[in-house]
């Protein structure tokens, strides 16, 4: 009887089916990263993702992934996150100030590239304008008050439609606060009378009295007299708060040259106060002023007219802070430091 041992047997053996299968997996993720390092792959690809993640159900698929997996690890890419804005954080402010710099180039391009009322073109004076008077609508629907730069990126994605147009800050803004533009004073806001806040009936306060013990019935009733005497006089009382701050506003104007410091301009509808110290949005927390500017006002009447307020127009005052310097005047910073401006600007 003879027994065959090949304990000592070194011939190579062959490879199984799944060792095949793994080793060419392998070799195809290598020679993938080899390629992916490549600038015209990675261009190539992010094109490719773009055409994908324009149908709809693509899109929603990959956050849908996207959600899961920052939901599995939720802690774990929170503390990465804060780590790496702590070691990036100024790099990172500079490039959303020049994203909202582009978006807002694509806009301004798209209208005209001028003011619609009075013709001007300089970058930093442009802003958009809602024909309708429906701005604060529009940035409550996209959930971004006073974030003009996602007004842009909605517009952009909706192809730029109508109901739009350039004007600059000073057309703008008195537009928006007197109906009409100084350039234009026949050409009146057809929306600028219909913006009353709807008040209630005061026969409601009475409805809602019934049952009602007898601090609530007095209140719902002096509540309900005010109303009915305010409606009445509402007209008339409305005239004289508007003439108290008109001549409160022009009183503080005129102590402080009646002109801009920085352009000239005179047009008193397009004059404002600046704070030459940029604490303009502490001054105003301090006076407790969440709208208009009639408390800054009353408070400068009342010092005397420091000398840490100046007369700029709307145009100047905005792209100083906004960019930290105007146009007219590029060699001259406003003060306010890099990280509260809105947008990057280069002064030419």
């Amino acid at each position: 009887m003879q027994l065959h041992l090949n304990l000592f047997d070194d011939s190579p053996q062959e490879p199984t089916a799944e060792e095949l299968a793994q080793a060419r997996k392998a070799r195809k993720a290598e020679l993938e990263k080899l390629r992916s390092q490549q600038p015209e792959a990675r261009a190539r690809r992010r094109e490719l993702e773009k055409l994908r993640l324009q149908n709809p159900e693509a899109r929603e698929h990959r956050n849908e992934l996207q959600r899961a997996r920052y939901d599995a690890n939720r802690e774990k890419k929170r503390a990465y996150a804060r780590e790496w804005m702590h070691n990036n954080g100024a790099k990172v402010s500079v490039w959303r100030k020049d994203f909202r710099r582009r978006l807002k180039q694509q806009v301004i391009d798209a209208y005209g590239g001028s003011c619609a009322c009075c013709g001007e073109t300089v970058f930093e004076f442009m802003t958009i304008d809602h024909t309708l008077g429906d701005g604060a609508e529009h940035r409550r629907e996209i959930k971004g008050v006073g974030a003009s730069f996602r007004v842009y990126r909605d517009l952009i994605q909706r192809g730029f439609p109508e109901g739009y147009q350039i004007l600059c800050v000073n057309c703008n803004v008195s537009r928006g606060r007197y109906g009409y533009c100084p350039h234009r004073p026949g050409d009146r806001c057809e929306v600028f009378a219909t913006r009353a806040k709807p008040r209630k009936d005061p026969t409601e306060y009475l409805r809602e009295a019934e049952g009602a013990d007898s601090e609530t019935l007095r209140r719902l009733r002096n509540n309900a007299y005010m109303q009915a005497w305010n409606a009445e006089n509402r007209e008339r009382v409305n005239g004289q708060r508007r003439e108290r701050r008109r001549q409160r506003r022009a009183t503080v104007i005129a102590a402080y040259g009646g002109a801009c410091a920085c352009c000239g301009e005179t047009a008193y509808e397009f004059l404002c106060i600046d704070h030459t110290n940029a604490d303009g949005a502490a001054h105003r927390k301090a006076l407790n002023e969440n709208s208009g500017a009639d408390k800054t006002y009353r408070d400068i009447i009342k010092r005397g007219f420091p000398p840490e307020f100046r007369c700029l127009c709307y145009n100047c005052n905005t792209t100083r802070g906004f960019y930290g310097y105007c146009p007219h005047k590029p060699s001259d910073p406003s003060g306010v430091p890099p990280s509260k401006r809105h947008l990057n600007g280069t002064p030419e």
